[in-house]
């Protein structure tokens, strides 16, 4: 995850990819994060992942992994399920 604040905004992309998307949120008005306003300020964004591709510096102590898929399912039990019956 990455993420840069630049006065009121916060851009936030989940992953190190360039092809990710951004998240973008106006925190003077939403605090909590809940409106992404990438799409009406492409300019802001744009911004930031230059600041994402500048500011990453690689580091042993915090490896990234190579760039793949992100699996968006949750993952399924092996197990048997329980029938409550013991």
């Amino acid at each position: 995850k990455q993420a840069v604040r630049m006065g009121d905004w916060k851009a936030i992309r989940l992953g190190f990819d360039e092809t990710l998307p951004v998240e973008l949120y106006d925190l003077s008005k939403d605090i909590g994060e809940e409106t992404d306003l990438a799409a009406m300020h492409p300019e802001v964004v744009q911004r930031a992942r230059t600041w994402m591709r500048e500011a990453h510096v690689d580091s042993p102590d915090w490896p990234v992994p190579a760039s793949k898929p992100q699996n968006t399912t949750p993952a399924k039990s092996k197990g048997k399920k329980k029938s409550g019956k013991d």
